[in-house]
């Protein structure tokens, strides 16, 4: 379960390769994120393009 903000990402492409890592190209149908509820809006924006390479 990525967290899509610091400390543990820092950036989209960051966010994009654990992504991919935790479940392979075309991998697992289910991608859980996890925020706290305390991450901004920018950050929560690189949650579609992650999920987008992973197919």
């Amino acid at each position: 379960m990525p967290r899509p903000g610091v400390a543990d990402t820092d950036s989209a492409e960051h966010l994009t390769a654990k992504t991919v890592a935790g479940t392979g190209r075309g991998g697992a149908d289910a991608v859980d994120f996890y925020h706290y509820g305390l991450a901004p809006l920018p950050v929560l924006d690189r949650i579609p393009a992650a999920l987008k390479e992973r197919r």
